[in-house]
């Protein structure tokens, strides 16, 4: 059966993955070959019947997935309704306060008879209190009725493995938007259920140093920890322990197996003999009972979908465990793939997915039937994971350092047998004893990451065949047994070739789509040119984070980056990009930003050719400042030349600063392409500035729908009276141009069927 169920897991999958029109068209083929199955079964009727019934299911099953794909896009609200005001009720989810990003997720109890729409669940933001309205931040369990401003899930597409929509449709949240104007909003009391009642008990009951470890590790609230311990979390490779998932629900049934086990022992030592034999005989009794108390811990950590993705290969292992049957665990793993995927078959877009499903494969394959010794099975498994993991986290651009392969070997046990005992202790006896010891050891824990955050050991962020031949050899090295020295002695070896030769860089000119922003990155002969870095969006995430960062990972050599000028949505991701970013040569700003006290102004530089390498080289367009020159004016405009293409970068410049580039440099502003200035606001781009030089082509950097209007009707206008052609990020996605001058927007082309064009 092992290999039909994997079988079935590939239809799925491509039925998701491939465009629809190809996913139809394998579909007809397996019903054309059912068909000549049947028809040979029919005059044979001992040939061919396995074969019907693997083909027959796999027909169900891709019709299965592409039914369920248009009934949860069904849901969504579309695009050509962007912006529309509707007056729901509302229960609230989640809630994430973060300084100056507040917001909120909601589940639709009430719309209008004729929306039209059956949306399910939003992601709305909050601007009460300091906003537009005075009611305060609800709480979750509460019920808020008021008027929210509809948005379309329309994600930036640029490339990169994370597909925003997809995974919003993967979580059946069908809209985004904001809250308006609230008219009502219901305490937890008159609507509030068990749950929610003891989760206000715990809170209150608790330390202020004990709730975070307890909000975190058993109810998987996202906001438990602060965004410093997060960003510490993920440069150690520990982010995996702190989001609830199969692991925090292996360790709570192996500690909860453990008090079953101690209980019935208690029994036996009373007396009762006949529970003692019943639950020594009954492995059905056994796995009905951890099937009932993983389940409760399922409800009680909110059902995240990670943990949901875990429990589901629970019950797949458990009802296997208690029926007797005598399976392979391979094919136990098979089985669990295949449920999870016929539940949600969007799962094959989640990177946790991915990760976990490998993982736990991974320690089928190698560690099954192996006698270990028990410091060996503390090392072993977690090398294995580090090395074998490697393509997965490389595939969707996570850095790897031999810091997370020792920070996880210390961290997993300590968090194991030290950490979630306490906090489950804690839970169980609020204000107790193990209060005072769960909080030294949580010091103590972020005291030691951030210590191994700043151990300066090499970080690989970047794929090609030496990882994939180093690869294949540590895992080789793992299935021989190979000793820890040994281990030890061939992962700093594959460091070490590793980083002897560096990824290629991709040669490649980028206008990102970073939404109302501007992020321009041009990479040739091992060097690149960032221009700006986007808007940032709260105090701690910005646009770098999601976009720029990914891409820089791909490659980007020595890197130079340009900041136009202090405005937000240029130089928002600036400390992102300090912060998790690559290593920058030089940094050039147009004004001056905090964060940059050492960067070079880019007004006091000439306006020689930076060169890198054969195919590229780059240039400050200058004019003095006027003493009247507002912060758009400060912008750092560029001339680029890249592989015989010319690109004008104006950031922000006006359409008077744009009069004195042509009387200085006249001719010379001719260019190939044109990045409008100010995202094509009617303050930029004039007439003569346009006919001076003479684009082929101008590309706007805009969000979509955004409130400013741009790019404006005015400046499209002159471009059509000019006969030039133009894209537009919100329209086409990020726009790459080749080396040979091919140019193409990456919403172009085939979309998977949840993309909104």
């Amino acid at each position: 059966m092992q290999h039909p169920m994997m079988f079935w897991a590939c239809l799925i999958a491509s039925s998701v993955i491939l465009p629809q029109s190809t996913s139809l068209f394998l579909l007809a083929i397996l019903v054309i070959l059912c068909g000549c199955v049947t028809v040979n079964c029919y005059r044979n009727a001992m040939a061919g019947k396995r074969l019907l019934w693997v083909l027959g299911i796999g027909c169900l099953l891709m019709l299965w997935t592409q039914f369920w794909l248009a009934e949860q896009l069904s849901h969504r609200w579309p695009v050509e309704r962007d912006g529309e005001d509707v007056d729901l009720l509302l229960e609230i989810d989640n809630v994430r306060d973060s300084g100056n990003y507040r917001s909120l997720q909601v589940t639709v109890l009430q719309a209008p008879d004729d929306l039209g729409v059956d949306i399910r669940r939003l992601k709305l933001g909050w601007y009460g209190r300091k906003g537009a309205f005075s009611h305060r931040l609800p709480v979750v369990g509460e019920r808020l009725q008021g008027v929210v401003r509809l948005r379309a899930l329309r994600g930036m597409v640029n490339g990169l493995p994370f597909d925003y929509e997809g995974q919003m449709l993967r979580k059946q949240v069908d809209a985004r938007g904001y809250i308006r104007s609230v008219s009502s909003l219901a305490p937890v009391a008159a609507n509030g259920g068990w749950r929610q009642r003891w989760l206000e008990q715990q809170q209150v009951q608790q330390g202020a140093n004990v709730w975070p470890w307890i909000a975190g590790l058993v109810l998987g609230q996202q906001d438990a920890f602060t965004a410093e311990q997060w960003r510490v979390a993920q440069a150690t490779g520990t982010l995996h322990l702190l989001v609830v998932s199969g692991l925090h629900l292996g360790m709570v049934c192996a500690l909860l197996y453990g008090l079953l086990a101690l209980v019935i022992r208690l029994l036996a030592l009373a007396g009762m003999a006949v529970f003692v034999l019943r639950w020594q005989e009954s492995r059905l009794i056994r796995a009905l009972l951890m099937l009932i108390l993983s389940g409760f811990y399922l409800w009680l950590a909110g059902a995240g979908v990670a943990l949901q993705r875990a429990w589901l290969m629970l019950v797949v292992l458990l009802l296997v465990y208690g029926s007797g049957w005598r399976i392979s665990p391979l094919l136990g793993w098979t089985v669990a793939l295949l449920v999870i995927l016929v539940i949600n078959p969007l799962m094959v877009l989640s990177s946790g997915f991915h990760y976990s499903m490998l993982a736990v494969l991974l320690l089928l394959l190698f560690l099954s039937g192996r006698n270990m010794s028990w410091l060996e099975g503390i090392w072993r498994p977690q090398w294995l994971i580090f090395v074998g993991l490697m393509p997965v986290a490389l595939s969707w651009l996570q850095p790897l350092s031999p810091v997370h392969l020792l920070a996880n070997a210390v961290a997993i046990p300590v968090l194991g047998f030290v950490m979630l005992p306490l906090v489950l202790l804690n839970v169980i006896w609020p204000g107790g004893w193990f209060a005072e010891p769960l909080v030294w050891f949580g010091d103590v824990w972020w005291q030691s990451l951030e210590w191994a955050a700043r151990v300066p050991l090499p970080i690989l962020s970047g794929a090609g065949i030496g990882l994939t031949v180093i690869w294949i050899g540590l895992l080789v090295l793992l299935y021989l047994g190979a000793s820890p020295w040994r281990a030890a002695l061939g992962t700093i070896a594959s460091v070490v070739v590793l980083f002897m030769v560096p990824p290629a860089v991709p040669e490649r000119l980028l206008l990102l789509d970073v939404g109302q922003g501007l992020s321009l990155l041009a990479s040739a002969n091992g060097h690149s040119l960032l221009y700006d870095t986007g808007a940032l969006y709260s105090d701690e995430f910005s646009v770098a984070d999601l976009v720029i960062i990914p891409v820089l990972r791909q490659g980007a050599g020595v890197l130079d980056v340009v900041v136009s000028h202090s405005d937000q949505d240029h130089s928002g991701g600036v400390p992102s990009l300090l912060k998790r970013g690559a290593a920058v040569r030089d940094w050039y700003v147009g004004q001056h930003i905090e964060s940059l006290n050492s960067a070079l102004d880019c007004h006091q530089q000439d306006d020689r050719w930076h060169v890198f390498g054969n195919d590229g080289r780059w240039r400050f367009l200058l004019v003095p400042l006027m003493a009247t020159a507002d912060d758009n004016d400060h912008s750092c405009v560029v001339m680029l030349e890249w592989f015989g293409q010319r690109i004008l970068i104006m950031g922000d410049l006006s359409s008077a600063y744009e009069q004195l580039l042509v009387g200085r440099y006249g001719d010379e502003l001719r260019t190939d392409v044109l990045v409008a200035s100010h995202h094509g606001s009617r303050s930029g781009s004039s007439r003569p500035f346009l006919e001076t030089a003479k684009p082929r082509e101008v590309w706007f950097s805009a969000g979509f729908h955004n409130h400013f209007g741009h790019p404006h009707e005015d400046v499209l206008e002159r471009l059509r009276q000019l006969h030039i052609s133009w894209r537009n990020t919100a329209e086409v996605g990020a726009i790459e141009m080749k080396p040979d001058g091919s140019v193409l927007g990456m919403r172009t082309g085939w979309q998977p069927v949840w993309r909104q064009l």
